[in-house]
């Protein structure tokens, strides 16, 4: 491995690490000279040490200038071995790059980062390793369907060492890979495999699984160590409602308020009071505890940054004291309450604005690696409901999926791994009642267009469910918001935003079991 190598690439992945404003915005923004560039399709995996933080590593080292620029990341999926199956679970994913590098100097390049990461060969082939990187397709310019074949074969006949096959010659039979693939290039075709598409052999190897090879499940990555750090490697939340084993997250609503739409000034009483409810709050059941300090019902006050700041700070700091192990998240569109709430011990970032409001909340997000929730919104919480934000075309569901998937784009583009990221359609924002019904109905669609990201729904108490109900007390409305949210988890969603917590644990059982 050449020095300047070495260097290059440890100047990169400490300065994405440390969030370093220049580094983070060459190796997220950076662009190749136009010489043809290739599109590359790499899949990665590691069974060994904190495996989710070797694929962010790996990731980074992708993004090194002098090998290319990582364009899309896949999910993260948890996955049995398949050939050797005495061995640890991996962890899967696929990116998309941009080189100039053709097959056999990038596959040079890659070997060198596993090496770097800590990947030691083996004899045995298949077996557990810290890092592993396969080429998977090559195709010129922006046109996948004509994908580059390449054949090298190795010096051993009979043998796959020391070979490179692109389009890779296993990829109809891993669904480990296959999956991932499928959320960034679903149509791709592969020349040696009857011109079949990605999706049509995952559908294969999904109908030849057997009852004993329990399918892939979809995780999200949180920063922090299983057991608040007393247990080796990053803490993976199961997301996947296409798995039968994984179940709906409950997100429990701690407002910080004094002027929210349902239980305003309940919580913002103190911080002992809003410590205890957290409390509560986890012991009936909720997975993820949400705080915010600023309304963002229509026609809500704008908060400042300052106060914003007083209000959660505190209460983060309070619960962590109590508890380390409480999943937590911030309900801000501010960068800096962000930043702030991160280090006082928060785990996931939730923007009402899919940030749209703070131009400097998506790079925050990417240097801080955290979760992030993207909701659909148009306007402010002031205007949100004048007719030029509330009003959609014939298909709002198409038109709010959209606007959504912009939000993801943009998340991309400043550094936030798709593998990070859920969605939320945003009910009761910018959206009158028939356009709230329409995404209700329309679930199944946007998660389908949202290519596997999680969905989040958070309907609670919300004023379309007293208009429809005929009743004006939001305090009123949990027995609707547990059906509302039934039928969203018999559509798709993957987590659901409540403020009645036990209620909403027994409509996911609920739910869960018909769902599956």
């Amino acid at each position: 491995m050449s020095t300047h190598f070495l260097g290059r690439l440890s100047s990169s992945l400490m300065g994405l690490r440390t969030g370093r404003a220049d580094t983070l915005a060459w190796a997220t923004r950076h662009r190749l000279p136009h010489r043809r560039p290739y599109h590359v399709y790499v899949a990665l995996g590691s069974n060994l040490g904190d495996r989710a933080l070797n694929l962010q590593r790996a990731v980074e080292a992708l993004n090194e200038p002098t090998l290319g620029h990582v364009q899309a990341t896949s999910g993260l999926f948890e996955s049995k071995a398949q050939y050797v199956t005495e061995q640890p679970d991996f962890l899967n994913a696929v990116c998309r790059i941009q080189t100039l590098l053709p097959p056999l100097a990038l596959l040079s390049r890659l070997q060198e980062i596993e090496k770097m990461l800590g990947r030691v060969k083996g004899t045995q082939r298949f077996g557990p390793r810290t890092l592993d990187l396969d080429i998977l397709y090559y195709h010129e310019d922006d046109d996948p369907s004509k994908p580059i074949t390449f054949e090298k074969h190795g010096e051993k006949k009979g043998s796959e060492e020391g070979s490179l096959f692109v389009p890779h010659v296993r990829l109809h039979e891993r669904e480990f890979v296959l999956r991932p693939l499928a959320e960034l290039a679903p149509s791709l075709r592969h020349p040696s495999q009857e011109q079949i598409t990605v999706k049509e052999m995952l559908r294969a190897c999904a109908r030849s699984r057997s009852e004993d090879t329990p399918p892939l499940v979809r995780v999200l990555p949180l920063k922090r160590r299983r057991g608040g750090g007393r247990e080796k490697g990053s803490l993976l939340l199961p997301l996947d409602p296409a798995h039968n084993k994984t179940s709906t997250v409950v997100m429990g609503i701690l407002n910080a308020t004094p002027d929210s739409f349902s239980d305003g000034g309940i919580d913002a009483e103190s911080v002992e009071a809003a410590v205890e409810r957290a409390v509560r709050m986890r012991e009936e059941g909720a997975g993820i505890i949400d705080i915010g300090g600023e309304s963002t019902r229509p026609g809500a006050d704008e908060v400042g940054e300052e106060e914003e700041l007083r209000r959660v700070v505190p209460i983060i700091q309070g619960i962590r004291a109590h508890d380390k192990d409480t999943l937590l998240s911030i309900d801000t569109r501010r960068a800096g309450v962000a930043r702030a709430a991160v280090e006082a011990g928060v785990d996931i970032v939730n923007d009402v604005s899919g940030g749209g409001f703070d131009s400097k909340m998506l790079a925050t997000v990417a240097a801080l690696d955290v979760p992030y929730i993207i909701m659909h919104m148009r306007g402010t919480p002031q205007t949100m409901m004048q007719r030029q934000h509330s009003t959609y075309n014939e298909d709002a569901v198409e038109e709010v999926c959209g606007e959504l998937w912009g939000a993801v784009g943009r998340a991309e583009e400043e550094g936030v791994r798709r593998w990070s990221m859920l969605v939320d359609p945003g009910i009761g924002f910018a959206k009158g009642l028939e356009v709230n019904m329409a995404l209700l109905r329309g679930l199944d669609c946007v998660c389908e267009r949202m290519v596997g990201l999680p969905v989040l729904v958070g309907v609670s108490r919300k004023k379309f469910l007293g208009t429809l109900c005929d009743e004006p007390r939001a305090e009123e409305r949990d027995v609707m918001t547990s059906v509302v949210n039934a039928v969203a988890i018999s559509r798709g969603a993957a987590m659901v935003r409540v403020h009645n917590v036990p209620m909403a644990v027994q409509t996911v059982r609920l739910a869960d079991s018909l769902r599956k």
